[in-house]
């Protein structure tokens, strides 16, 4: 079964990529979604979804 292109190497493929409106070419660029919140260079469940989660439904 043959791979998905994906020119940056960071798990969306370039088509996923043109639809979501990233740039292919930047692994992380300053439009990306998902967000990289830890800044440690990858967009992961551990690292940046769930230390967001802890936010939802919280007020100031």
């Amino acid at each position: 079964m043959p791979t998905a292109v994906d020119s940056d190497g960071d798990t969306w493929s370039d088509a996923a990529e043109a639809v979501i409106g990233t740039n292919p070419s930047s692994a992380c660029g300053l439009d990306s979604w998902p967000p990289d919140i830890n800044n440690d260079g990858l967009v992961d469940i551990i690292g940046d979804i769930t230390r967001m989660a802890g936010l939802f439904a919280q007020h100031c």
